[in-house]
């Protein structure tokens, strides 16, 4: 959690594939109707050994627009880590077709495979939302103060701290926890973590709820 989003947008390359304003433009036209076994086949020509094929597949699968979404997500989840970033790639690009039914259908796409298991498919999906969209606030900092108890989280890219200080007969009694991530802090603080957990965690949730309503509400960037 806390090596957040910006490792995710360095992934963002591995979405960006090339094609035309023009294949955009046909993909906003959704009266453009292609048989399903046509787009089978070109979604099986992402996995081409020739890079000409797959760039060309990559473009038909674009112009194809809403009715290609089905097919790009069950793409985006095969084993195939090229045909994965390319199928992510054609979501990217039509999450920002003018056509509102695709641009809605892409972005629930994207947000499905953001919530995927596949932690390496959920990055990328992730990623191609905050390229689009832009970046969530990112949470490194919060204080809480709870009855007697004063507790700050601090987190960045080289770990976390979790410092807690009680008031005991007027006097304050610190506790400080360090981690270099989630698992060595439950491992050798679980006090600290149990902290982290019910305050600090909470606040990502709800920072990462406002994303998700703003993605739901917002028009992409071109």
């Amino acid at each position: 959690m806390m090596r957040t989003f910006a490792l995710r947008v360095a992934a963002a390359a591995a979405v960006g594939i090339s094609v035309g304003m023009s294949t955009l433009a046909y993909a906003q036209n959704p009266s453009v109707q292609v048989a399903p076994e046509a787009l089978e086949k070109w979604v099986g020509e992402l996995d081409s050994d020739n890079f000409d094929a797959r760039q060309e597949a990559t473009r038909r699968i674009v112009a194809a627009g809403k009715q290609a979404i089905p097919y790009a997500v069950k793409a985006a989840q095969g084993h195939s880590i090229e045909v994965s970033s390319r199928a992510v790639g054609v979501l990217k690009k039509l999450l920002q077709s003018e056509d509102k039914p695709t641009q809605a259908a892409a972005t629930e796409a994207l947000k499905g495979l953001s919530k995927s298991d596949n932690k390496a498919l959920a990055g990328r999906a992730m990623a191609a939302l905050i390229e689009v969209f832009g970046e969530p606030n990112r949470l490194s900092r919060l204080k809480v103060h709870v009855g007697n108890k004063r507790i700050e989280f601090n987190g960045d890219a080289n770990g976390i701290k979790v410092t807690l200080t009680e008031t005991v007969d007027g006097k304050d009694e610190t506790s400080i926890f360090k981690a270099t991530d989630i698992e060595e802090l439950k491992k050798n603080h679980p006090e600290g973590h149990k902290l982290y957990e019910k305050y600090f965690e909470r606040s990502q949730r709800r920072e990462l709820e406002e994303f998700w309503h703003r993605i739901e509400n917002e028009s992409p960037r071109k």
